[in-house]
């Protein structure tokens, strides 16, 4: 997707640039290449970023399923998020601390 766009970005700019339009697909060719590796280069980027924060997600979520399943803990987690609505948010997203 990148690469196209690029394509036709590379194009319309050779043309705007009142370039011999011979050789308009040399432009499509310079803009397919840019955009084309750009586009690798976010994407690898986005994935990692998605996969990590996917993860963290997971961990939170799988931390809260364990401490609901005993009795005592699920009592204890729920009066403290009902009297604090903000002290889940601060404890998934506060990192741990060293002893």
């Amino acid at each position: 997707m990148g690469g196209v766009f690029g394509a036709i970005l590379g194009a319309s700019m050779w043309r705007a640039m009142d370039l011999q339009l011979n050789y308009v697909w040399a432009g499509g060719m310079m803009g397919l290449i840019f955009f084309g590796m750009l586009s690798f280069i976010l994407f690898r980027g986005s994935i990692m970023m998605y996969f990590s924060v996917q993860g963290a997600v997971m961990l939170v979520f799988g931390i809260l399923g364990m401490l609901y399943k005993y009795q005592g803990s699920a009592r204890s987690c729920s009066r403290t998020s009902r009297s604090n609505p903000s002290s889940s948010p601060c404890a998934s997203s506060s990192p741990p601390s060293s002893a």
